[in-house]
């Protein structure tokens, strides 16, 4: 009798575990499919109102193919053009190292105060890219309180090239911080006992294991530079770049078919860094298992005191920039009344909606930290951890690289040109709080 009884459970736990199975692949499915609706809305959208404005012959617009090989084929754009690849590949070129050896130090040796040094490299997150250019001035600008250190002024191709590697370097570093912080013990211990060297087990373990993370942040820094105006417009001088024309045309000219034609030859670094990520990734395997054993640093005096002058000389410097700014906003007159004051935080005496600009950017952060953080945890799990529909998670993820590309400025363009239509049934949402949210959380 107890047999019996006993006999349908399998069946059961079958059924239960088949209903199980549809969920979670219509889970996995759906989520895919409305994400990449949202993306189509907030990214592709858009962007394809950038192309019809730029691209359109009518009266008011970008003005066609023919303003748009005219301005590929001017001189002044090869002149922008070579500029900017000059100045994003020699940030890349310095902050990729400089951030590699930084999360090396933090991640794999013994220095002391590890969180303090890792919360003073975050320290650029905390600005807009205007800071640094702003404190730059401060520091060895014409009236610059370390003035006398250089030879010639800060503005031009080294001013930009400074500022852009203190504002993409924490973005570098949190790359880089997460690679390195993916180690097996059990490599590094084979690798001793059969007699390998540091370097050598850097070479045949730790650099295999992070080459990808290192080009993903070269990537980032790359295109944060070639698309970041902030710092050209505080520091460039005569020194022009083309995210800093596309910002001219834009806001000084009311341009915006030259704005968004510049915007799409700013898209091309996207675009690259997507290809030759996707090239990597099929020779990437996996760099961890599940009987992984975490990594342990053994003390080395001679190896830690090198990364900690390494660590110290970065802290230092982005606290005298960041020190500076914090400076120059208490002084009175700089640089005739150093006298320190809280006059410049009357933001109610100034142009811009004072307190009530500052208050509704704190609800504009706090929605997108909030929505924006599950959208994306939710969108990189599906992408990242689920093997199927290979080709709806090759559409994410490129729909998700392309806003790294196009400066905030080009993509808000793309959204007054789209969500301002008359016979958009989106357009109610112009104007709003939401569609601010929206559109910062596409930017990042």
């Amino acid at each position: 009798m107890n047999s019996n009884l006993a006999l349908p459970l399998p069946h059961k736990q079958v059924r239960q575990s088949s209903k199980a199975e549809i969920g979670d692949r219509l889970f996995v499915l759906g989520g895919k499919v409305l994400l990449l609706v949202l993306l189509g809305l907030a990214v592709l959208l858009p962007l394809l109102a950038i192309f019809w404005r730029g691209f359109s012959n009518d009266a008011g617009q970008g003005g066609g193919w023919l303003a748009a090989k005219e301005l590929v084929t001017s001189a002044n754009f090869h002149w922008l053009l070579g500029n900017s690849l000059k100045v994003s590949l020699s940030v890349a070129a310095i902050v990729v190292p400089l951030a590699y050896l930084f999360a090396y130090a933090l991640q794999r040796t013994l220095i002391p105060g590890k969180g303090i040094w890792r919360g003073i490299s975050l320290l650029p997150l905390m600005a807009p890219s205007m800071l640094p250019g702003i404190a730059l001035v401060y520091l060895f600008g014409n009236q610059g309180m370390l003035r006398g250190l250089l030879s010639d002024n800060i503005y031009g191709f080294w001013g930009i090239v400074l500022g852009e590697v203190i504002y993409t370097f924490p973005h570098a570093l949190m790359i880089l911080l997460s690679a390195l912080s993916l180690a097996d013990a059990r490599l590094f211990d084979a690798a001793s006992s059969m007699g390998a060297s540091p370097a050598k087990a850097f070479r045949s373990i730790t650099w295999p294991a992070t080459r990808q993370a290192v080009f993903a942040a070269f990537c980032l820094v790359f295109t944060l530079t070639i698309t970041d105006f902030g710092v050209p417009v505080v520091v460039g001088g005569d020194y022009q770049v083309l995210a800093l024309e596309a910002y001219k045309a834009v806001v000084g000219q009311q341009q915006f078919g030259r704005g968004a034609l510049i915007g799409m030859v700013l898209l091309l670094p996207a675009l690259f860094s997507f290809g030759v990520d996707a090239w990597l990734r099929r020779r990437q395997g996996d760099s961890m298992s599940g009987r992984a054993q975490v990594f342990k640093p053994l003390p080395s005096k001679m190896r830690d005191g090198c990364y900690l002058a390494i660590v110290l000389l970065i802290c230092v410097a982005l606290l005298l920039v960041f020190g500076m700014a914090v400076f120059s906003s208490l002084v009175k007159f700089w640089p005739y009344n150093l006298s320190l004051s809280l006059n410049h935080y009357q933001f109610n005496e100034t142009a811009g909606g004072g307190w009530l600009a500052y208050g509704n950017s704190l609800k504009m952060a706090l929605g997108t930290a909030l929505i924006g953080s599950v959208l994306i945890f939710t969108g990189a799990y599906l992408m990242e951890k689920t093997r199927t529909q290979r080709g709806l998670n090759l559409a994410l993820r490129m729909l998700s690289f392309v806003p790294m590309a196009v400066p905030g400025l080009v993509l808000g363009l793309g959204y007054v040109f789209f969500f301002n239509l008359s016979g958009n049934p989106l357009h109610v949402l112009y104007g709003t709080m939401t569609l601010l949210i929206v559109c910062t959380i596409a930017h990042y």
